[in-house]
């Protein structure tokens, strides 16, 4: 597999959406199932070729056609539906220099959290070593309203991590989040039985926003791209800003030693009695040419505190299940650069898979 084939393979799966939508729980429609997904890839130059291993885990299943082993690598994962896990490591050499990289991921939906890593040590050879790593989550949330006025809430998906660049690889990645309700960007049908308007985009306050002069319904995404040359906001690559109106979001990237950190932010307005909104976020790392990402503590998904009298299930029965509090802020970054022989940071960049993504 080169490395061209890897990158586009793990930018296409990430960019993919559920699409098929049942009737569920009392005709409301459930727009995405519930998905867990990681992925990871390590590659490294042994003498003059490239050597590869991969790893996709989807539900707690393994994708057996994003799974490869290279030569002294080793892959790594497993889980659920509740949560999806991956680790991977490719040794390298030449020239009579080691090098190599590790990368893990991980998405769990009763935590709201996605993680991803890929750590490289040793010199940058033509590009090598290099990583990528992706998660992702899905859901179909159902609120029940039972305040007797609409209420507005908040949707957040918070982010943050660290870019190390020693050898001009220029890392980067981006963080997306999407909603939809099975409808178009002109109507939601997400009211009873799949039909009628219902959930759409406010301001903190509760106003309605509007976008091209009428109601804009949650039929958006939201996308921050990063790297060490620059970021930006924007539903697609080139940052467009159309749906700036209906988002609020915050950056820090690129900051001093590499920090990223951000977040994006839906107020949506609920009505009276049951609705549906399917959400999907993802997390996507390209770190090449001996560069790192650390994004093993970011991806926190969440609401801020929901009125009385509303509250929310969700088609996996499982999104933040796992939290005494939905919306609560993600750890800050760590980061621990691996050093020395392949045997020594291999081992060691294991062991942190291994704790990083308990």
């Amino acid at each position: 597999m080169t490395m061209r084939d890897c990158s586009a393979r793990s930018l296409t799966f990430a960019a993919a959406l559920l699409l098929s939508s049942t009737d569920a729980l009392a005709g409301h429609q459930t727009v995405y199932g519930g998905r867990t997904d990681a992925y990871a890839a390590s590659q490294a130059h042994q003498g003059p070729y490239v050597q590869g291993s991969t790893y996709r885990v989807v539900n707690g299943v393994v994708d057996n056609y994003y799974t490869q082993q290279g030569p002294g690598g080793t892959v790594t994962g497993g889980g659920s539906l509740a949560k999806s896990s991956v680790a991977v490591t490719q040794p390298g050499g030449a020239g009579g220099q080691l090098f190599g990289n590790a990368a893990a991921a991980s998405a769990d939906l009763g935590r709201g959290l996605l993680k991803a890593t890929t750590e490289s040590y040793g010199p940058n050879n033509f590009g090598s070593p290099l990583g990528f790593a992706s998660a992702r989550l899905d859901d179909t949330i159902f609120f029940t309203n039972n305040s007797g006025a609409t209420q507005t809430i908040s949707f957040t998906y918070r982010f943050d991590g660290k870019l190390i660049d020693p050898a001009g690889g220029n890392p980067g990645g981006s963080v997306s989040l999407g909603f939809s309700c099975g409808g178009n960007s002109g109507a939601c049908y997400n009211a009873a039985n799949n039909t009628g308007d219902a959930i759409t985009f406010a301001d903190a306050n509760g106003n309605a926003l509007s976008l091209y002069g009428g109601l804009r319904h949650p039929e958006d995404s939201w996308s921050y791209y990063f790297g060490t040359s620059g970021a930006c906001f924007g539903e697609n690559l080139y940052c467009g800003d159309y749906s700036k109106s209906l988002w609020e979001y915050g950056l820090n990237a690129p900051n001093t030693g590499g920090v990223v950190d951000g977040y994006i932010r839906a107020y949506l307005n609920i009505p009276t009695g049951m609705t549906s909104l399917g959400f999907m976020g993802t997390l996507n790392l390209d770190c090449r040419g001996a560069s790192s990402c650390d994004f093993g503590h970011t991806g926190a998904f969440g609401f801020g505190t929901l009125p009385d009298g509303l509250t929310f299930s969700s088609a996996s029965g499982v999104f933040l299940t796992d939290r005494g509090m939905p919306g609560g802020v993600p750890e800050p970054a760590s980061w621990a650069l691996m050093l020395g022989g392949f045997g020594l940071a291999g081992a060691a960049v294991r062991r942190r898979r291994v704790q990083l993504l308990a």
